[in-house]
């Protein structure tokens, strides 16, 4: 008798196989119809007749999989733009929500538009089960909602939510490359599509952007009022590190370096989870000489105010302090009261700032530190 392997093992063949089925079968029934048990008879046929079926689709898979992974390796030579990842995003959808699930098979394979510049598309509904994995078959079927990367973020829960609130938007984390096992800073274009009557979310990313342009991406889809929500809750995150004066002196000199080349457009790096200007519980503002906010990370409702009368709960004229120390020194510290990140209620605060020239105009720029103890600050006001 000639002998056949398989990924299963050892088989028989021909005639010989289908008599050793058969026989089983009639075993099989034999119990079932002692027992009355009608899914018995139902398993009994799936296992001898269906499972030869079952193997060779599991090895079609595992080389389906194979294939695309090396398609995407090797389609790493072009590196994609941010432009032509919402293109076949976009072009995914129309022809997800044209063909329904039985466009999946067009996202997988060597052949595939869809595996394109070292990436790919998956799918996954709004529940967070995986519906589609080109690279990793294994977890569709899975619920992710709850899996984190390996920075603590629930990745599959802040898809869905961007889907949810947004349609459409991006969302950065860690993750691996294709071929690779050690994640890196991957951020992915995540957009809600309608699949055979079922909203899920269509996804693609790019691995190695430069962290700039990441934290662009970030900011540019979110509201003021979410960009400062999320700029204090890592203010406040950040406190564990107490600031020294020449930390505060150093970052108000970078922010000045930055905001004399940049102007204004520069306003947006001090915003943000991102912003290296927020550190050890406080952050950057800037108001021009005639006391007018023109940027504060936390409070937004301040931007544009004019606050020169503004005084704090002592009486004293801060935004007037600020204007007069940089005219008549150019630099200096300024004592009053003012909310920490996160609190209601004023704190004794003491801040550096600095004259600085943005766009051909003279502005105040200043940073802060709170409850610092007070010979240090008498020391610094002197």
């Amino acid at each position: 008798m000639k002998r056949r392997f398989s990924a299963s093992g050892f088989r028989l063949s021909g005639l010989r196989q289908l008599h050793v089925r058969l026989s089983l079968c009639r075993h099989c029934l034999r119990y079932c119809e002692k027992i009355n048990a009608k899914i018995l008879v139902s398993f009994c046929f799936l296992l001898f007749f269906f499972q030869p079926v079952l193997v060779q689709a599991q090895k079609i898979s595992a080389e389906l999989q194979k294939e695309t992974e090396e398609a995407c390796i090797a389609s790493t030579k072009t590196r994609p733009t941010v432009e032509l990842i919402i293109e076949k995003v976009d072009k995914a959808c129309g022809l997800l929500e044209k063909e329904g699930k039985a466009a999946f098979t067009k996202f997988k394979g060597k052949d595939s538009e869809f595996i394109f510049a070292g990436t790919y598309i998956w799918i996954n509904d709004m529940k967070g089960v995986m519906r589609l994995d080109p690279m990793m078959p294994a977890m569709e079927g899975m619920g992710l909602v709850d899996v984190k990367d390996s920075k603590g973020k629930r990745l599959f829960f802040e898809f869905n939510r961007i889907a949810k609130e947004k349609g459409a938007g991006w969302v950065d984390y860690w993750w691996a490359k294709p071929g690779e096992k050690n994640p890196c800073r991957k951020i992915s274009y995540i957009k809600k599509c309608k699949i055979d009557g079922e909203d899920m979310v269509v996804s693609c990313g790019i691995y190695d952007l430069p962290e700039d342009q990441i934290n662009k991406l970030l900011l540019a889809q979110e509201t003021k009022e979410e960009l400062a929500k999320n700029t204090e809750a890592a203010c406040v995150a950040s406190d564990a590190i107490r600031p020294t004066d020449e930390v505060i002196i150093n970052k108000v000199n970078k922010a000045c370096e930055l905001l004399t080349k940049e102007g204004k457009t520069a306003f947006t790096k001090f915003k943000g989870k991102n912003s290296e200007f927020i550190f050890s519980g406080t952050y950057i503002w800037i108001n021009d000489m005639t006391g007018v906010m023109r940027m504060h990370p936390i409070q937004v409702n301040l931007e544009g105010q004019q606050l020169i009368g503004w005084k704090d709960n002592r009486g004293k004229p801060i935004f007037a302090e600020f204007i007069k120390t940089v005219k008549e020194k150019g630099s200096g510290w300024i004592d009053y009261m003012w909310p920490k990140p996160g609190e209601k209620n004023p704190s004794r605060k003491i801040s550096y700032v600095k004259a600085c020239k943005i766009d051909g105009e003279e502005m105040v720029v200043g940073c802060g530190v709170y409850d610092m103890p007070d010979h240090l600050i008498d020391r610094l006001i002197k």
